[in-house]
């Protein structure tokens, strides 16, 4: 069965922190930092089934994805007009409903990060021409805006899931 080892998770990490760097560089300085676990599946002493965030040190295909952006504002200012885009990694699908973020505009993009909008607006064109219906498996970007200004030492998280092809 083929498997992806954490170095590859590591370069994956770095490539998205790069991409992270869309927090306005005139603003206050914002610290933004990326981490990616693997979500098990657990049984509680309950044996209510769970998803508990792991260490992802060997992922397999199927095993599904939790990416987490911790976003800091390390200046004395606020920090407004604050954008996190995030591509939903190659040989992965991007799980509808899990993108998260408190006081953000979520938005997505089926083509690239060349158009973006809501889950119910998106559409994507069809071989034969027609257009349908996006579905969260044709998302190619997830974008964050935040909502007003980020304080002095605020810190806020963002996350979505994905799952490996």
């Amino acid at each position: 069965m083929k498997s992806i080892n954490k170095m590859l998770i590591a370069g994956s990490v770095l490539g998205m922190a790069v991409l992270f760097g869309s927090a306005q560089a005139k603003q206050a300085p914002v610290e933004v930092i990326s981490q990616v676990q693997e979500l098990v599946q657990v049984v509680d002493q309950e044996g209510k089934k769970h998803l508990k965030a792991v260490k992802a040190n060997e992922i397999t295909p199927g095993d599904r994805i939790l990416y987490t952006t911790t976003i800091t504002n390390k200046g004395v200012q606020p920090s407004d007009k604050i954008v996190i885009t995030n591509p939903v990694p190659a040989h992965s699908r991007y799980l509808g409903g899990t993108a998260t973020g408190e006081h953000f505009i979520i938005t997505y993009s089926a083509d690239g990060g060349k158009s973006w909008g809501n889950a119910q607006s998106l559409k994507v064109r069809q071989k034969d021409g027609q257009w349908r219906a996006a579905q969260a498996s044709d998302y190619t970007h997830i974008r964050w805006q935040y909502r007003g200004s980020l304080l002095p030492s605020e810190v806020k998280k963002i996350s979505f899931q994905t799952q490996l092809l």
